[in-house]
């Protein structure tokens, strides 16, 4: 928590408006001077309606304030009787319309005697004359009794007369010349007003309108308010307004100069407050407000909602971000809160430098096209110009240019900018977590126009590691599983994807923990679970298409195998493995062994889960070829990276102490090379004082299994009781 402090000197606004013309800062008092004078000066009020139009935000409640200011300093003998009405407070129809009334009472001043009379008949019948309006102006939903009522109220017998509207407000109008005093209403936040309460609003103010010394003025938006006329009346809610309103004015339009000034005099207050690390940059501040931030603002509350945003997030960030930038981004998190949450949730897209990988320059072109495309159509070039500034790779590669924006990676991280990797997450420290897998991250990749883009995409992920030593790869495969809606197009190209870059998803360190399920499960689950989303034959042309030309093929073994399973009991199987033609399981599984065949020794220790491939390999393709290509591996280090391989990890726990254990599959590790001829290489690797503790393990393992094949037993049998322990 940020503790208050002596130098703090911007106070968190509430944007409440202006009452004294001394306080204006945007030019507004002439205005209201001039407006308060033709209240009083018109020699002749008959029901005088004015209006002044502006929209929510813009001043209109200060300038309302400031017109009652200059009429309240008048002498007493030229100062008229102020009635503040604000239909927004009461609810429904009859409320607003009698409630005009009562309010005109309310407010009447007792110390003047002259208009007391005015006031009690006023109050009493606020209903009964609200209903005489109505039947005056054809609204008939506000009537009631009057003679009953009427008759108990001495003195006042005129009102109980057989007599029709026209006289009774005659006798009112007389009421209120003999009074002497000018009567001014205030209505203000029409335009927060449902259609209907706002139509009944106006037929109220219609019948009342043309009594003698008395004068609306009104305050709302124009647009607003005719459209809700429009609405309500089934009718122009323009020309309503036009035969009800006799003097309309806009709100002066402020000068842009003067909204910068008091935008930049609470900014310079709150950034006073905090000291900085290094000079404010004068000239870089001026090139990023020119380009985009100026047109945000358009009117007062704009900047209140500015300032109060940045004197919350600035003080406990001060000395870790840019204020400048810091600054724009908060204007883009007001103002462009879907480009803000692109940024927050896109580290990795705009922060650094383009890549220069070949194969994923095009990809990543598309990328921030599309990302364009999604920003309003009249804003969009406003925008793309702001975003660029603070990250110049947009610049880069939306514009192929390079602004003074630009600069080296190492200059940006000294001058805390977003657009390093190393700051960017201190300026949303209220946002996303580090690494969290986010939407715009998911609909980013599978929207995306190629497999090469989706695998790009993917394979990045597996290079953010978090505290725990799990990937961002894991949490990215169970997060894509909430698309599933994908149209079959799209659900090819991330199978695709996927197939493409299993080998470097299968990472040992995401499997860690009892219950974690290993990558090449959640990899698996997810295909068949696309595969749903395709036809049966398109299914199958898309399966052996993978298997004949994909650079990868651990995904797609498994996937064979499980297709084999799935004839065997169905029941049990992936929906996306049903309903295939007979005999295509063994086609595939046929025509990956093919592939392994043809493999080099190198391809086939970059691939994941060697030993699951060596044990569906010597089924399904020839196991002399396989144990052709091993066996160059004996007599170089090559061997004890195929043994490191072949080893499989687990964990156990005595206590409160987790442990890594290990076995080595010497069954599978002898279908591909003679295990006795390779001992003697082996003994002689385990004096190396270089060995990785993954490494001594499969070189123990080994030579347990081998003791135990000596002595005629299981050399697998024996991990369950004994597993060697890293400790």
């Amino acid at each position: 928590m940020v503790e208050a402090t002596a130098t703090n000197n911007w106070d968190l606004g509430s944007d409440l408006p202006l009452i004294d013309p001394a306080s204006d800062e945007f030019g507004y008092a002439p205005f209201a001077s001039q407006l308060g004078k033709a209240i009083v000066e018109n020699s002749n009020p008959q029901g005088l309606v004015l209006a002044v139009h502006g929209k929510w935000g813009s001043g209109k409640s200060s300038l309302m304030n400031f017109i009652k200011h200059d009429l309240k300093e008048l002498p007493e003998s030229a100062r008229p009787i102020l009635i503040d009405f604000n239909p927004w407070w009461f609810e429904g129809r009859e409320q607003i319309a009698t409630q005009l009334l009562e309010q005109f009472s309310a407010q009447l001043p007792d110390r003047l005697k002259h208009v007391r009379t005015l006031a009690k008949l006023v109050a009493t019948y606020s209903k009964q004359i609200a209903s005489v309006a109505a039947d005056y102006s054809g609204t008939s939903w506000i009537k009631g009794p009057l003679s009953w009522a009427l008759g108990k109220i001495p003195g006042l017998k005129f009102l109980t007369e057989k007599t029709g509207v026209p006289q009774v407000k005659k006798k009112v109008a007389a009421a209120l010349k003999a009074s002497g005093k000018r009567f001014v209403f205030f209505v203000d936040d029409i335009d927060r007003l449902t259609p209907d309460e706002a139509r009944d609003l106006f037929r109220a103010i219609k019948a009342l309108a043309d009594f003698p010394e008395v004068v609306y003025v009104l305050f709302f938006d124009r647009d607003e308010v005719a459209d809700a006329l429009s609405s309500s009346l089934k009718m122009n809610g323009e020309a309503y307004l036009e035969k009800i309103i006799q003097a309309p004015f806009h709100l002066p339009a402020v000068d842009k100069g003067r909204l910068q000034l008091k935008l930049f005099k609470g900014l310079d207050a709150i950034l006073e407050s905090r000291p900085m690390p290094f000079p404010f940059d004068q000239s870089r501040w001026v090139e990023v407000f020119s380009n985009g931030l100026d047109r945000c603002i358009e009117k007062p509350r704009d900047i209140v909602r500015v300032l109060n945003a940045i004197s919350v997030v600035y003080p406990p960030l001060a000395g870790e971000v840019n204020p400048v930038d810091l600054i724009a981004l908060e204007f883009l998190r007001l103002f462009e809160p879907s480009a803000y949450a692109s940024i927050r949730d896109g580290k990795e897209f705009f922060c650094g430098r383009p890549t220069n990988v070949d194969y994923r320059k095009d990809a990543e072109k598309k990328s921030f096209e599309k990302w364009k495309q999604s920003l309003p159509e009249e804003k969009r070039e406003r925008v793309v110009s702001l975003v660029g500034r603070l990250f110049p790779k947009v610049n880069q590669i939306l514009r192929d240019s390079w602004t003074s924006s630009g600069g080296r990676e190492e200059e940006w991280r000294k001058e805390l900018r977003p657009c390093s990797p190393e700051c960017f997450d201190v300026y949303f420290q209220f946002g996303v977590p580090q690494g969290h897998v986010t939407r715009a991250e998911l609909e980013r990749l599978v929207n995306s126009d190629t497999s090469e883009e989706m695998a790009a995409l993917l394979r990045d992920s597996k290079d953010f590691i978090f505290p725990d030593g799990h990937s961002k790869a894991r949490d990215l495969i169970d997060r894509l599983h909430d698309f599933d809606d994908l149209d079959a197009a799209q659900a090819s190209k991330l199978i695709t994807a996927l197939i493409s870059v299993s080998d470097v998803l299968l990472r040992r360190d995401d499997e860690r923990g009892f219950l974690t399920f290993p990558n090449r499960w959640r990899i698996i689950f997810l295909i068949t679970a696309l595969l749903e989303r395709i036809e049966s034959s398109d299914r199958q042309k898309l399966l052996m298409s993978l298997a004949e030309q994909s650079p990868a093929l651990t995904g797609l073994v498994f996937l064979a195998d499980l297709a084999l399973d799935a004839k065997k009991d169905p029941a049990k199987a992936p929906k996306g493995l049903l309903d295939l033609e007979e005999g295509f399981p063994e086609s595939l599984a046929a025509k990956l062994g093919s592939r392994l065949n043809q493999a080099s020794l190198e391809e086939l220790l970059s691939m994941g889960e060697l030993d699951h491939l060596v044990d569906r390999w010597k089924v399904w393709g020839d196991p002399d070829r396989m144990r052709a290509i091993f066996q160059p591996a004996v007599d170089d280090d090559r061997l004890l990276l195929l043994l490191e391989k072949f080893l499989r990890t687990g964990s156990s726990q005595t206590g409160k102490k987790f442990s890594e254990t290990y076995h080595l599959s010497m069954a599978t590790l002898g279908a591909v090379m003679n295990l006795e001829e390779i001992e003697p290489r082996i003994l002689s690797l385990q004096a190396r004082n270089d060995l990785t503790v993954r490494q001594r393990a499969a070189i123990n393992r080994y030579l347990k299994g081998m003791q135990r094949i000596r002595e005629g037993k299981d050399p697998d049998g024996f991990y369950l009781d004994d597993a060697w322990s890293a400790g």
